[in-house]
């Protein structure tokens, strides 16, 4: 009987350190690629509070692996991009914006229109382990949100700063991890 008690506590030890540690290296995990996103980003510089506040705002995310944690920052990018749309079409609506800025706007909007689907894709490509194609794709995004920010000629102040610098850190976010993902596993 105290051998029986014995065992089952010892099980129950190990079981729950197994818990812990696992849990403890995937809170490691966000950290570390907010580290190496901070370190490794240039213009916008991310900001590491804000990395590990966007990908701890899934509260599950403690829980993921480098995979599940990379189609996450995906799906961020994909709703700050809906987000950047439909602030874009409040503006062009709210009738205070000049027509110097109203004329560059409309073609955010459209540039925001057309990133939608690789972003999706790339949500795709990546669950599928393809992460050469998602990063691919988030090439793409970044160059329409280039041509978005281009609309502004230095004389017109964009009033999509803001937001724009959030998806631009959400990108390099993503990117990292994406080539975290590439490391931790070979294209299928």
């Amino acid at each position: 009987m105290n051998q029986l008690c014995f065992s089952l506590t010892f099980i129950f030890l190990v079981l729950f350190m197994n818990f812990h540690v696992n849990a403890a290296a995937d809170v490691g995990l966000v950290s570390t690629a907010c580290k190496k996103a901070v370190a490794e980003s240039r213009s916008p510089k991310v900001n590491y509070g804000f990395c590990v506040s966007s990908l701890e705002a899934d509260p599950k995310s403690n829980t993921y692996d480098v995979f599940q944690l990379g189609v996450e920052s995906y799906k961020h990018v994909l709703q700050k991009e809906k987000s950047i749309k439909s602030y874009i079409k409040k503006l062009l609506k709210d009738g205070k914006q000049s027509q110097n800025v109203k004329v560059p706007l409309a073609g955010c909007s459209q540039d925001y229109s057309d990133i939608i689907e690789p972003t999706e894709y790339a949500i795709e490509v990546f669950r599928s382990g393809y992460f050469d194609a998602a990063y691919a794709r988030l090439d793409v995004i970044l160059y329409y949100v280039g041509s978005c920010k281009d609309r502004f000629d230095g004389k017109i102040t964009s009033p999509l700063i803001k937001e724009e610098n959030d998806f631009n850190q959400l990108l390099f976010i993503s990117r990292v991890i994406t080539e975290m993902a590439m490391a931790a596993l070979p294209p299928p």
